[in-house]
């Protein structure tokens, strides 16, 4: 029954990772088949440079499931902001597990579940681009 359920899960992740000091956003994009890691160039005359784009495999696939299907949506905020500081760390995620969507800001800021999540993914990513976020 658990499996079934697992199939059912469709999701897609983006979360947009900005670096305004080096003028560049990494975009990460994994849904149930596959991940792509994109740069975006802030700078005029620049182009977007794919950095991974691949298949996700079974095992891949199933891990991210496994997360997923324990992650409540509903208890997470919209935003997790630091006030305090203005430059830093600065993240856009939208989640959306079957028809449930979330939108999320991050700035300067550390959420344990968020934590988990990424580093689900950093895992899946292998030796491409990591999203780095640290508990300050």
């Amino acid at each position: 029954m658990k499996n079934d359920r697992m199939k059912e899960l469709r999701y897609t992740i983006d979360i947009w990772d900005r670096d305004y000091s080096l003028a560049q956003t990494t975009k990460y994009h994994i849904d149930n088949d596959s991940l792509v890691i994109t740069l975006i160039s802030g700078l005029k005359g620049e182009s977007d440079k794919r950095l991974v784009g691949r298949g996700l495999e079974d095992s891949e696939k199933e891990r991210i499931q496994l997360f997923l299907g324990k992650l409540d949506l509903g208890k997470l905020n919209d935003r997790y902001i630091n006030d305090l500081i203005e430059d830093g760390d600065r993240k856009h995620l939208v989640i959306q597990l079957n028809n449930d969507i979330k939108k999320i800001e991050i700035a300067n800021y550390y959420q344990k579940n968020i934590a988990e999540l990424f580093q689900t993914i950093n895992l899946t990513i292998g030796d491409g681009p990591k999203i780095k976020y640290k508990q300050r």
